[in-house]
Order: structure tokens, then sequence, then C-alpha cells
């Protein structure tokens, strides 16, 4: 059986559905490709993912913190 083709859009909308669920969730990119899987049934390459967390970053829909360590971690963007 073949595996259903998972696209940017199919990703995009994961996201958002789980940070509306969720809106204090902060991820990895491996995190959010979970979050994805979850969501979609299919675990998307995290290259896509990648793809699509960089552009809603870039759209302001997410943010990226780094932390001390290195690691790079994405979520909604945090109200003062």
């Amino acid at each position: 059986m073949a595996l259903p083709r998972i696209g940017r859009g199919h990703v995009r909308d994961a996201i958002s559905d789980h940070l509306t669920r969720y809106p204090d969730a902060r991820d990895t990119l491996r995190g959010i490709a979970a979050w994805c899987e979850a969501i979609l049934g299919v675990l998307p390459a995290e290259d896509l993912v990648k793809d699509v967390v960089d552009s809603m970053e870039a759209e302001g829909i997410l943010d990226g913190i780094r932390l001390p360590d290195g690691t790079k971690v994405y979520g909604a963007p945090r109200t003062a």
C-alpha cells in the first residue's frame, strides 16, 4: 500500500492545528515532525518540516528561539 503524499499545505495545517490546541507549545524540528505525524498519521520528511517552519517563521507565524546549547525551538510568537 502506498503512503499518502504529504505536502507543504498538510504540514502547515498540522502545525497550525497543534498550536491552536497547545498555544504555548515549543519544539525542535524533529518534535514538530512528530506533531504532524500525530495529526496526519504519517511522519513528514524533516527537510519538508524545515521548509514549512522557515516559511512560517519568516511570515511571523512562528518564532524560533536558540537555546544555550545551540538547539533551536519553535512556537507561536509570545505576547508580552
